[in-house]
């Protein structure tokens, strides 16, 4: 989802941003706290790409 997430624009990505933050807090009930720190490392580093400036 994550990789989808990434190359999808618009009303798609916002949808695949909530959908993975759901799929996050079901992975923290079922697989605990170390599983979802790493999920939430790699939300944050597809998120992150859109907060870097574009090159000039």
């Amino acid at each position: 989802m994550v990789d989808e997430l990434r190359s999808s624009v618009g009303p798609r990505r916002e949808a695949l941003k909530l959908t993975l933050e759901r799929a996050i807090s079901y992975a923290e009930i079922v697989f605990g706290d170390d599983y979802v720190e790493i999920l939430k490392k790699r939300r944050a580093a597809v998120i992150d790409v859109d907060k870097r400036p574009l090159a000039s």
